[in-house]
């Protein structure tokens, strides 16, 4: 008799454990970034990683729970596009940045991502 009382708790305590987690991450986008054209960013911005992180981070903070592809194409050291298809498919508008007096930095993409993440949750709410 203990025994299955024990498993029966077992059991609720990884179903809650389960059901939690998947909570805490349903609400976050999947962002998957892909960049082209990457040499030309300068060593001080952080690199692709800063980059696809401040795109992560402003996606999740700003969008509608969606999986998005990311693709960004680096035009030269201080300017860089990007293409966002969400998984419905639908392509948004490129969108442009650029600096006009020094290369883009870590701060440059958080403005970039954050402008990226207002426009798509602009077009979430037209859909």
């Amino acid at each position: 008799m203990h025994e299955i009382l024990v498993r029966t708790v077992a059991a609720a305590m990884l179903a809650f454990a389960t059901g939690s987690a998947s909570a805490v991450t349903a609400g976050k986008p999947s962002v998957e970034c892909h960049v082209s054209g990457s040499a030309k960013l300068s060593e001080q911005s952080g690199g692709v990683g800063a980059l696809c992180e401040a795109i992560d981070t402003a996606l999740g903070k700003q969008a509608k729970a969606r999986k998005f592809k990311v693709e960004i194409t680096v035009l030269g050291p201080s300017r860089i596009s990007a293409v966002v298809t969400s998984d419905t498919g639908r392509k948004l508008a490129e969108q442009k940045y650029g600096s006009m007096d020094r290369e883009l930095t870590r701060s440059s993409f958080e403005r970039f991502a954050n402008g990226l993440a207002a426009e798509i949750s602009k077009a979430e709410g037209r859909n």
